[in-house]
């Protein structure tokens, strides 16, 4: 290349040399945002699979639920007809204080029938 002949041809070279340098800062900053582009839908990418993994879990969980609940919903039913069937059950509790009220109203009526 010849050397510059004039200033018209340093001032284009200058401003050429310019340009040239704008462009690759450009195109390395241009490179940069790419690169972190990739990175982020790399991790867009991993976040939206563990989103499935997750929905996919819960859906599970949902559903051992739904299934504990109708367990727990048969218990009663079934708990709810035996006390129907037995008449009421007692705790053992319950029990021993009729049995005392019983033995206590049978005192009483006999003392009642003595002479």
């Amino acid at each position: 290349m010849a050397p510059p002949t004039s200033d018209i041809d340093v001032m284009s070279n200058h401003t050429a040399r310019a340009f040239q340098e704008g462009l690759r800062s450009l195109s390395s900053a241009a490179a940069r945002i790419l690169n972190r582009l990739r990175e982020a839908q790399e991790s867009n990418d991993g976040l939206r699979q563990r989103i499935r993994e997750l929905e996919n879990e819960l859906e599970l969980l949902r559903r051992a639920i739904d299934r504990k609940e109708a367990d727990i919903t048969k218990l009663r039913g079934a708990r709810m007809l035996s006390q129907r069937n037995d008449g009421g059950t007692f705790t053992k509790e319950e029990a021993e204080a009729l049995k005392a009220k019983v033995r206590e109203l049978l005192a009483r009526i006999t003392t009642h029938l003595e002479p």
